[in-house]
Protein backbone atom coordinates (compact mmCIF):
# COMPACT_ATOMS: atom_id res chain seq x y z
CA UNK A 1 0.00 0.00 0.00
CA UNK A 2 1.19 3.55 -0.89
CA UNK A 3 0.26 6.80 0.75
CA UNK A 4 0.46 10.10 -1.14
CA UNK A 5 3.08 12.37 0.40
CA UNK A 6 0.99 15.45 -0.50
CA UNK A 7 -2.60 14.62 0.44
CA UNK A 8 -2.31 11.34 2.37
CA UNK A 9 -4.55 9.36 0.01
CA UNK A 10 -3.99 5.60 0.09
CA UNK A 11 -3.53 3.82 -3.22
CA UNK A 12 -2.25 0.44 -4.41
CA UNK A 13 1.40 -0.31 -5.12
CA UNK A 14 0.94 -0.30 -8.90
CA UNK A 15 -0.19 3.35 -9.07
CA UNK A 16 2.24 5.81 -10.64
CA UNK A 17 0.49 8.94 -9.38
CA UNK A 18 -2.09 9.93 -6.76
CA UNK A 19 -5.68 9.67 -7.99
CA UNK A 20 -6.72 12.64 -5.82
CA UNK A 21 -4.03 15.26 -6.37
CA UNK A 22 -1.87 13.79 -9.11
CA UNK A 23 1.31 13.79 -7.03
CA UNK A 24 3.98 11.27 -7.90
CA UNK A 25 5.58 11.28 -4.45
CA UNK A 26 4.52 8.46 -2.14
CA UNK A 27 5.29 6.94 1.22
CA UNK A 28 4.96 3.19 1.71
CA UNK A 29 2.68 1.58 4.28
CA UNK A 30 3.89 -1.66 5.86
CA UNK A 31 1.40 -4.48 5.19
CA UNK A 32 2.48 -6.18 8.44
CA UNK A 33 2.57 -3.47 11.15
CA UNK A 34 1.02 -0.59 9.11
CA UNK A 35 3.95 1.74 9.78
CA UNK A 36 4.34 4.53 7.22
CA UNK A 37 7.92 4.75 5.95
CA UNK A 38 9.99 6.07 3.08
CA UNK A 39 12.01 3.34 1.40
CA UNK A 40 11.72 -0.31 0.46
CA UNK A 41 11.72 -2.01 3.86
CA UNK A 42 9.69 -1.10 6.94
CA UNK A 43 11.74 0.77 9.53
CA UNK A 44 9.76 -0.95 12.30
CA UNK A 45 9.59 -4.65 11.38
CA UNK A 46 11.75 -4.92 8.24
CA UNK A 47 8.95 -6.17 5.96
CA UNK A 48 9.18 -5.22 2.29
CA UNK A 49 6.48 -2.76 1.25
CA UNK A 50 5.15 -5.02 -1.54
CA UNK A 51 5.54 -8.31 0.32
CA UNK A 52 2.84 -10.83 -0.70
CA UNK A 53 0.45 -12.08 1.94
CA UNK A 54 0.67 -15.65 3.21
CA UNK A 55 -1.85 -17.86 4.95
CA UNK A 56 -0.48 -19.84 7.89
CA UNK A 57 -1.29 -23.56 7.49
CA UNK A 58 -1.13 -24.01 11.27
CA UNK A 59 -3.48 -21.31 12.58
CA UNK A 60 -4.92 -19.75 9.39
CA UNK A 61 -3.64 -16.24 10.14
CA UNK A 62 -2.51 -13.92 7.34
CA UNK A 63 1.07 -12.70 7.61
CA UNK A 64 3.75 -11.00 5.49
CA UNK A 65 7.01 -11.79 7.30
CA UNK A 66 9.05 -15.03 7.28
CA UNK A 67 7.18 -16.51 10.24
CA UNK A 68 3.60 -16.29 11.46
CA UNK A 69 3.30 -13.76 14.33
CA UNK A 70 0.39 -15.70 15.84
CA UNK A 71 1.81 -19.22 16.22
CA UNK A 72 5.44 -18.79 15.10
CA UNK A 73 5.12 -21.08 12.07
CA UNK A 74 8.13 -20.74 9.76
CA UNK A 75 8.11 -22.72 6.47
CA UNK A 76 11.92 -22.75 6.24
CA UNK A 77 12.30 -24.02 9.81
CA UNK A 78 9.52 -26.55 9.19
CA UNK A 79 11.39 -27.84 6.12
CA UNK A 80 14.64 -28.13 8.09
CA UNK A 81 12.85 -30.08 10.84
CA UNK A 82 11.34 -32.46 8.26
CA UNK A 83 14.74 -33.00 6.61
CA UNK A 84 16.33 -33.67 10.01
CA UNK A 85 13.60 -36.17 10.92
CA UNK A 86 14.01 -37.87 7.53
CA UNK A 87 17.79 -38.08 8.01
CA UNK A 88 17.35 -39.60 11.46
CA UNK A 89 14.86 -42.17 10.12
CA UNK A 90 17.25 -43.11 7.31
CA UNK A 91 20.14 -43.44 9.78
CA UNK A 92 18.03 -45.67 12.04
CA UNK A 93 17.01 -47.84 9.07
CA UNK A 94 20.64 -48.11 7.94
CA UNK A 95 21.67 -49.12 11.46
CA UNK A 96 19.01 -51.86 11.52
CA UNK A 97 20.11 -53.14 8.10
CA UNK A 98 23.74 -53.19 9.20
CA UNK A 99 22.84 -55.05 12.40
CA UNK A 100 20.84 -57.61 10.43
CA UNK A 101 23.72 -58.12 7.99
CA UNK A 102 26.16 -58.60 10.86
CA UNK A 103 23.80 -61.14 12.41
CA UNK A 104 23.55 -62.95 9.07
CA UNK A 105 27.34 -63.30 8.94
CA UNK A 106 27.74 -64.40 12.55
CA UNK A 107 29.59 -67.69 12.83
CA UNK A 108 29.13 -70.27 15.60
CA UNK A 109 32.35 -68.97 17.12
CA UNK A 110 30.80 -65.49 17.42
CA UNK A 111 27.85 -66.97 19.30
CA UNK A 112 30.25 -68.94 21.49
CA UNK A 113 32.26 -65.82 22.28
CA UNK A 114 29.17 -63.78 23.10
CA UNK A 115 27.88 -66.58 25.30
CA UNK A 116 31.15 -66.65 27.22
CA UNK A 117 30.95 -62.87 27.69
CA UNK A 118 27.42 -63.23 29.00
CA UNK A 119 28.50 -65.98 31.39
CA UNK A 120 31.43 -63.90 32.69
CA UNK A 121 29.15 -60.91 33.27
CA UNK A 122 26.68 -63.07 35.16
CA UNK A 123 29.50 -64.55 37.28
CA UNK A 124 30.89 -61.13 38.21
CA UNK A 125 27.46 -59.64 38.88
CA UNK A 126 27.92 -56.91 36.25
CA UNK A 127 25.01 -56.22 33.86
CA UNK A 128 25.48 -57.76 30.40
CA UNK A 129 25.10 -55.43 27.41
CA UNK A 130 24.06 -57.18 24.22
CA UNK A 131 25.25 -54.75 21.56
CA UNK A 132 23.98 -56.87 18.66
CA UNK A 133 20.44 -57.38 19.90
CA UNK A 134 17.50 -55.86 18.12
CA UNK A 135 15.80 -52.86 19.79
CA UNK A 136 12.55 -54.80 20.29
CA UNK A 137 14.09 -57.12 22.89
CA UNK A 138 16.50 -60.01 23.40
CA UNK A 139 14.04 -62.91 23.00
CA UNK A 140 13.38 -64.35 19.56
CA UNK A 141 9.97 -65.76 18.52
CA UNK A 142 11.83 -68.78 17.12
CA UNK A 143 11.71 -71.91 19.28
CA UNK A 144 14.84 -73.33 20.87
CA UNK A 145 13.45 -76.87 20.76
CA UNK A 146 12.63 -76.62 17.05
CA UNK A 147 16.07 -75.25 16.26
CA UNK A 148 17.67 -78.05 18.29
CA UNK A 149 15.73 -80.76 16.45
CA UNK A 150 16.50 -79.22 13.06
CA UNK A 151 20.17 -78.97 13.94
CA UNK A 152 20.25 -82.55 15.25
CA UNK A 153 18.73 -84.14 12.15
CA UNK A 154 19.44 -81.61 9.37
CA UNK A 155 22.26 -79.56 10.82
CA UNK A 156 24.71 -80.66 8.14
CA UNK A 157 22.60 -78.76 5.61
CA UNK A 158 22.22 -75.62 7.75
CA UNK A 159 18.44 -75.96 8.07
CA UNK A 160 18.51 -74.59 11.63
CA UNK A 161 20.16 -71.42 10.29
CA UNK A 162 17.47 -71.01 7.66
CA UNK A 163 14.90 -71.47 10.42
CA UNK A 164 16.21 -68.54 12.49
CA UNK A 165 16.67 -66.31 9.43
CA UNK A 166 20.47 -66.50 9.09
CA UNK A 167 20.32 -67.40 5.42
CA UNK A 168 23.94 -66.63 4.51
CA UNK A 169 25.35 -68.88 7.21
CA UNK A 170 22.80 -71.51 6.21
CA UNK A 171 24.21 -71.46 2.68
CA UNK A 172 27.73 -71.81 4.06
CA UNK A 173 26.62 -74.89 6.02
CA UNK A 174 24.80 -76.26 2.98
CA UNK A 175 27.91 -76.21 0.81
CA UNK A 176 30.39 -77.23 3.53
CA UNK A 177 28.22 -79.88 5.25
CA UNK A 178 28.02 -78.04 8.54
CA UNK A 179 31.56 -76.61 8.40
CA UNK A 180 32.80 -80.17 7.86
CA UNK A 181 30.92 -81.39 10.91
CA UNK A 182 32.66 -79.13 13.41
CA UNK A 183 30.12 -76.30 13.09
CA UNK A 184 27.25 -78.75 13.46
CA UNK A 185 28.61 -80.05 16.78
CA UNK A 186 29.24 -76.54 18.07
CA UNK A 187 25.73 -75.45 17.12
CA UNK A 188 24.20 -78.38 18.98
CA UNK A 189 26.00 -77.25 22.12
CA UNK A 190 25.11 -73.58 21.57
CA UNK A 191 21.41 -74.26 21.04
CA UNK A 192 21.24 -76.60 24.03
CA UNK A 193 22.98 -73.97 26.19
CA UNK A 194 20.66 -71.20 25.00
CA UNK A 195 23.45 -69.20 23.36
CA UNK A 196 22.44 -69.66 19.72
CA UNK A 197 20.88 -66.50 18.23
CA UNK A 198 18.56 -65.56 15.38
CA UNK A 199 19.09 -63.09 12.53
CA UNK A 200 18.49 -60.13 14.89
CA UNK A 201 20.99 -61.29 17.52
CA UNK A 202 18.24 -62.46 19.91
CA UNK A 203 18.28 -65.61 22.03
CA UNK A 204 15.75 -68.28 21.07
CA UNK A 205 12.68 -68.69 23.23
CA UNK A 206 12.42 -71.81 25.36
Amino acid sequence: MKICASCGTETDNSSKFCTSCGSIHFFNKCPCCFTVFDGTFCSNCGTKFDAPSKNCPECGATYYSKSCPECGYNPERKKQQEELARARAEAAAASIRQREMEAQLRSPFDDLYQGSQQYQSASSGAPYQNTTAAPDGNISPKSKVTALLLCLFLGYFGVHYFYVGRVLMGLVYLFTFGLFGFGWLIDLALIAAGIFRDSHGRCLKK
